[in-house]
């Protein structure tokens, strides 16, 4: 089953951020009773097409890098040159690299593989990329699991 739903364009956080609507998925795995979402996020982001492609690094659980702050995680999001299958976290929110260079971004939270977002920082200035990306992370983090799968944030 294609993932991806590109009859329409869910919407625009701004020009710097373009976010693709996601078929809905089955039913999310349970939450980890370490609190450790990593294998979680491994296993969805196998299941990518383009992810389960990355060899140099491969994607695994070492792929990953926590961020203490928001502050932290904008400034390695909005970095425009990273390898596929690099993954950034904050608490429970993912960003896991789609293709070797520009922004394009699987994202999910907990369980929740809800957007592939399109980050275009380098055509911006640094203002606007992370106001745009703040706004996002916001957003997402406050909606509900059901906000999340509609898109509705």
């Amino acid at each position: 089953m294609d993932e991806y739903d590109d009859s329409y364009l869910a919407g625009q956080d701004d020009a710097v951020i373009t976010v693709l609507a996601r078929k809905p998925q089955p039913d999310p795995e349970p939450p980890p009773e370490d609190g450790n979402w990593i294998p979680t996020w491994v296993r969805m982001g196998n299941r990518n097409p383009w992810i389960s492609n990355a060899w140099d690094p491969p994607f695994d659980e070492k792929s990953f890098a926590e961020c203490a702050t928001l502050d932290e995680l904008v400034e390695r999001i909005k970095c425009d040159n990273w390898c596929l299958g690099t993954a950034f976290y904050l608490g429970d929110l993912c960003f896991i690299q789609q293709v070797n260079g520009p922004g394009e971004w699987l994202v999910i939270r907990r369980n929740i593989p809800f957007e592939s977002l399109t980050t275009f920082c380098s055509w911006y200035s640094d203002e606007e990329s992370e106001a745009s990306l703040r706004g996002f992370v916001a957003r997402v983090t406050k909606a509900t699991d059901e906000q999340l799968k509609k898109l509705e944030y």
